[in-house]
């Protein structure tokens, strides 16, 4: 009697713990917005992933150094838009980050040119507008930054001395890494993947916002990996003193027997040396990353072959909501399409490209390889360049049209994550059972 009475209990409890595992019998019908007092709501979702996404921009976003004397406001400025350009394009982000580690790198691999106990930190701060140079003009003060290559030179022209280099310690020191924000960001990455592994082993529906927001966790991973040496927002940059540097590149550019002033030879020659700080350094770096995909692949480097591996990765997440449900069947036909273009369009145009470069520089006759480049140029407008005129050949045509797409895809995607919140399955809203995974809790 009592082992009948006790093998009901177990039963019994084993059919309730299976109940809680399946789905419910209507998990597939559509529901609209819903509270969130039992389980989760829509609110909820939209929460979770704008804190996700917001929390990875943020403590990925390493912003280059400003000019001397910026304001707040401008700095501010700055690093929110490239917040709002991560969060619609975080890609941009990789690929910069991409750009600037492999060219450290490059410079690190020949130790001996440059300073005793250079690392890559010291390579980051320098290429951000670390070292500033400030000089006099007749017509006022002016500034700019020396890069890595430019300081390593100095040093062995004894132009610099070495002392007044900053530490790794001290680069550190003035960096403001918030080791916090980034654990945060880590722990809110990874919870999310963890509640949408368990809904799906589950059976419970995911949503294309939640599945989109799974795509920017590869986004932070390999930024935080790439820009892992880069100084964490920099404010002031080093002011640097080179009371002999005038004179030694006078002598070296042939300015000081050429009858000018003293003034206008120092202001030309500073003009030569450094390099210029603009007014929003994290926009410009954006807009240049743009130009730079735009341009023809000469030949396939480690950043090219890394980064399209990086969209086939970033658009197969997409990719993965394929047979989500959506609330139209048009929707999903384009979420389908969309997901297809994020994930082949940008390596596949530079395929077309470089084998189109190819096929000209083989000399199939004079007339068309010359011809595409003269007769064919395309134009852009001054307010997709930010006042900066740029032409493009016959050639890149088809990498602008692939980037056309691709934007065009993204947009749609970003649009779409937030309108199929209208109408969502029902087991979107159940709950994750995880005492299916913590039975003793």
């Amino acid at each position: 009697m009592n082992r009948a009475l006790l093998f009901l209990l177990i039963l019994s409890s084993t059919g309730v713990h299976q109940a809680n595992c399946e789905p419910s019998a209507d998990a597939h019908r559509q529901q609209g917005w819903t509270p969130s007092p039992d389980g989760r709501g829509t609110i909820d979702i939209i929460w979770s992933c704008l804190f996700t996404v917001f929390i990875c921009c943020w403590s990925t976003t390493h912003v280059d150094i400003p000019e001397p004397g910026t304001n707040w406001a401008r700095r501010m400025l700055d690093r929110n838009i490239c917040l709002l350009i991560a969060a619609i394009a975080p890609e941009m982000l990789v690929f910069i980050a991409f750009c600037e580690w492999f060219q450290a790198r490059q410079a690190m691999q020949a130790p001996e040119t440059l300073p005793t106990g250079w690392t890559m930190m010291h390579q980051h701060y320098a290429d951000m507008g670390g070292y500033c140079l400030q000089w006099r003009t007749p017509e006022g003060a002016k500034c700019g930054f020396l890069s890595s290559e430019q300081i390593a030179v100095f040093i062995r022209l004894n132009d610099l001395s070495p002392s007044v280099l900053l530490s790794k310690h001290e680069i550190e020191d003035k960096g403001k890494a918030d080791w916090f924000v980034k654990a945060a960001a880590i722990l809110q990455a990874l919870w999310l993947v963890l509640q949408c592994v368990a809904r799906a082993a589950q059976g419970l529906a995911v949503s294309t916002l939640e599945m989109s927001t799974l795509a920017y966790i590869p986004c932070a991973i390999v930024i935080f990996y790439f820009w892992g040496s880069k100084p964490y927002d920099v404010q002031t940059p080093t002011i640097l003193s080179l009371p002999h540097l005038k004179r030694t590149a006078a002598g070296k550019k042939g300015l000081s027997d050429t009858g000018t002033d003293d003034g206008e030879a120092s202001n030309a020659v500073m003009q030569t040396l450094v390099i210029n700080y603009v007014r929003f350094p994290m926009v410009d770096k954006c807009v240049a990353s743009v130009q730079n995909a735009l341009l023809r692949v000469k030949a396939f480097s480690q950043v090219s072959v890394l980064t399209g591996v990086f969209y086939l990765i970033f658009g197969g997440l997409h990719c993965a909501a394929w047979n989500f449900t959506f609330p139209s069947p048009t929707e999903r036909l384009l979420w389908r399409i969309c997901s297809l273009v994020l994930t082949f369009s940008i390596p596949v145009t530079w395929i077309l490209t470089r084998a189109l470069m190819i096929i000209l520089e083989g000399g199939i006759s004079r007339n068309v390889r010359y011809g595409s480049e003269e007769k064919v140029k395309i134009k852009l407008p001054l307010w997709l360049t930010f006042g900066k005129e740029v032409k493009f050949g016959g050639v890149e045509a088809i990498q602008i049209l692939g980037m056309v797409i691709y934007v065009l895809a993204r947009l749609y995607m970003l649009g779409e994550v937030f309108a199929s919140l209208r109408s969502l399955p029902s087991s979107c809203f159940e709950s994750v059972n995880w005492n299916v995974y913590l039975p003793h809790v």
